[in-house]
């Protein structure tokens, strides 16, 4: 028999347990959520990471569209088998144990030496917060966070101005 809020999926093994401890926390900023996190497995099975530096994300689609041909068909297969034997070579089946095709993901001209010793690709940036969205959720969000520490780092002042407030000239 399980117990309630828990998973058959081996991964999510330990969620339940979280989930169940999630319902009586107050957690107001990142830091929260890991120490619910780590408080909520008596044995120490719940480690919670956080990552305190900004993730680059590259174009990967750019820079393997310059060396890799798409894969014709890609929706109809069901298992998929790369090897480092072979590099460039996917084996697909239809059906797990269907019949095996071998494609070549390469374009003609380009060896897999050539990938290994590219640049990495360019990196994106995200566009952040609007100045609209920054103000609304100081005017209107902050007031719902208990500590000041959260207020600070979840709503904090805008460091621009205020949009649709434009400044009026004084008349002398």
């Amino acid at each position: 028999m399980m117990i309630v809020g828990h998973t058959k999926f081996a991964p999510d093994q330990h969620f339940g347990i979280w989930k169940n401890k999630w319902r009586h926390m107050d957690a107001e900023i990142l830091q929260d959520v890991a120490n619910s996190v780590e408080k909520s497995s008596r044995n120490g099975h719940n480690h919670p990471h956080i990552v305190d530096e900004d993730f680059d994300f590259h174009d990967w689609r750019l820079c393997l569209s310059k060396s890799f041909v798409p894969l014709k068909g890609l929706l109809k297969y069901h298992k998929f088998v790369f090897s480092s034997t072979e590099p460039g070579l996917v084996s697909c089946s239809e059906l797990d144990n269907g019949e095996v095709i071998k494609v070549s993901l390469l374009i003609k001209g380009i060896s897999f030496n050539d990938i290994l010793q590219s640049q990495l690709p360019v990196t994106i940036s995200g566009p952040g917060l609007t100045p609209e969205r920054k103000w609304y959720l100081h005017d209107h969000i902050r007031e719902f966070c208990r500590s000041q520490v959260a207020k600070d780092s979840t709503c904090p002042l805008p460091n621009v101005e205020k949009p649709g407030k434009a400044t009026k000239k004084r008349k002398v």
